[in-house]
């Protein structure tokens, strides 16, 4: 009867043993995937702010700052959900939506920058990049519809189109800057080019700009052409002149031999 008893407490002591190494694992599973999630939306929110700070003033369009900070916000709120204790998680959601509400607010009729440097514009559209990127997993876990997909990849897809006219811009002044007019007006053009197969009434004020600024260089071109032109009348009116006067002191020679 003891035997009996002491197997049973063996085994029941087994399944204990078991149970405890289950729960232990699954507790720490658990714990791995709650951290992992962490890192996740640490992560997410991060480039998501890294983002916001490096695109300059009035470069992005309201719909897609909107979308980005209430991104963000979903972020903290996924944070704060699993760390409910954590109150910097329940701040940092204040805060960006008071940011959130102040873009809301704020009108939409701010002009967008020129950028001056090429090495940024290169950097804009990178992280242009990474906000498509960012979207279409949006879209993929239907936190966004498709009709808002489509409306904010047309949006970032003009962006890149005014990085890409902006680039034009300064190889075009830089080009006018070492006096090479033809180089500049080539420039111009690919930016006109470039606007003109997309929509042109969406562009209608950057042609404009673009047109008057080509016939102006067209104009310093025809005046540099006409400038070229005249010196070389001049040369070889000069070099027609040499000839003749060479003639008639050769002439002159020959005459004085004759009558001496």
């Amino acid at each position: 009867m003891t035997q009996i008893y002491i197997t049973i407490g063996v085994i029941s002591l087994i399944a204990l043993l078991i149970c405890y190494v289950f729960i232990k694992q699954t507790i720490g599973e658990r714990h791995k995937k709650k951290e992992r999630l962490q890192r996740a939306l640490l992560k997410r929110g991060k480039e998501l702010l890294q983002m916001v700070s490096i695109f300059p003033n009035n470069f992005l369009p309201k719909e897609l700052l909107v979308f980005i900070y209430r991104c963000i916000i979903d972020a903290y709120e996924q944070l704060s959900k699993l760390y409910p204790d954590d109150n910097q998680y329940i701040e940092a959601i204040k805060v960006r939506s008071a940011q959130l509400e102040n873009i809301i607010r704020k009108s939409d009729e701010s002009k967008c920058p020129d950028l001056q440097s090429v090495a940024q514009i290169n950097e804009l559209r990178q992280y242009l990049n990474l906000l498509g990127g960012f979207l279409q997993k949006s879209f993929k876990r239907n936190h966004i519809t498709s009709k808002q997909h489509s409306h904010y990849r047309q949006l970032i897809k003009e962006l890149i189109i005014r990085l890409a006219v902006n680039n034009y811009t300064i190889s075009a002044k830089q080009a006018l800057d070492i006096q090479k007019i033809k180089l500049s007006i080539h420039y111009y053009d690919l930016a006109k080019k470039l606007l003109i197969r997309e929509t042109p009434s969406n562009y209608k004020e950057t042609i404009q700009m673009i047109n008057s600024r080509m016939e102006s260089l067209l104009e310093m071109e025809k005046a540099e052409q006409q400038a070229l032109a005249a010196e070389i009348n001049r040369e070889e009116e000069s070099e027609e002149d040499n000839e003749w006067n060479e003639f008639e002191e050769e002439s002159d020679w020959k005459k004085k031999n004759f009558y001496d």
